[in-house]
């Protein structure tokens, strides 16, 4: 090809195409956008008019997040041609997949702003009531005390086991939302005390566990200090022999990421 009036040098292009020279070397190196001429004597290169085309896919793949050196699959040998269906059936698959993370980052935000917002409303120093709606948790059971426990080897048990039942395809079906709502159970009566770890889920199962609606005493604790559930509440639990304890994570508009505070709420059975 010689060079005539319908081509541009790579500056040129570069602003037409509101891309910068080193990046259109970059796309030339992994072989996805090749300049139409390359002058023999001078090495310089230029661009036809049609090619901003490609370098607006290409720039559509990089806000995207799809590798650049994966364009060269839709390519024709030649980067003549692109065959668009191709990869508007992988640009669609890339940006579904991205949508659904931003909104599973989006319910993880309001999730949080929810909780902040709920558990200000209540002091940290001293015990409260909290109305708290009917649960369903995932439980695990857990067969010793969990004062016992280092708290990374409580978490290791419990993802564990989850991963024993469930396939990552599998989670969501289940209804489980471990980013939610995750913390420790026990339900002690006279005759018993039964210990879990537990995830909140929508969905109902032999493995999920209905937590009783009703006005639950609460404090703010040090994390995993559940077995003190009765020592607590001493004065709420006197004369009860039954009750359900629940540890889970308690927030404020400012954490302690080392040390995160817990929320210890007990009701009588």
């Amino acid at each position: 090809m010689n060079k005539n009036d319908n081509l541009f040098s790579i500056g040129e292009m570069a602003k037409l195409a509101n891309v910068s020279i080193k990046s259109l070397r970059y796309y030339e190196r992994i072989n996805i956008l090749k300049p139409a001429y390359i002058s023999a004597d001078s090495g310089y290169r230029y661009y036809a008019l049609n090619q901003i085309y490609l370098i607006e896919i290409i720039k559509f793949a990089i806000e995207m997040g799809i590798p650049l050196k994966e364009l060269s699959q839709f390519l024709s040998d030649s980067e003549d041609t692109l065959d668009l269906i191709k990869f508007g059936t992988y640009a669609h698959e890339v940006a579904t997949e991205k949508i659904n993370k931003l909104n599973e980052g989006l319910r993880f935000i309001e999730h949080y702003g929810k909780k902040i917002f709920e558990q200000s409303q209540y002091p940290e120093d001293k015990v409260y009531k909290r109305e708290i709606s009917e649960k369903f948790v995932y439980v695990v059971p857990f067969e010793r005390s969990f004062s016992e426990v280092r708290q990374p080897d409580i978490t290791k048990i419990f993802v564990e086991k989850v991963e024993d039942r469930f396939d990552e395809s599998e989670l969501f079906e289940a209804g489980l939302e471990f980013d939610v709502g995750y913390g420790l159970l026990i339900e002690h009566t006279p005759n018993f005390t039964k210990r879990f770890i537990f995830a909140e889920t929508t969905a109902e199962n032999s493995n999920y566990k209905p937590i009783p609606a009703g006005k639950y005493y609460c404090k703010k604790i040090e994390p995993y200090e559940i077995e003190r559930a009765k020592e607590v509440f001493s004065k709420e639990l006197a004369g009860k022999e039954s009750y359900i304890a629940i540890e889970t994570e308690f927030f404020t508009d400012k954490i302690d990421i080392v040390k995160p505070a817990s929320e210890l709420r007990v009701i009588a059975i």
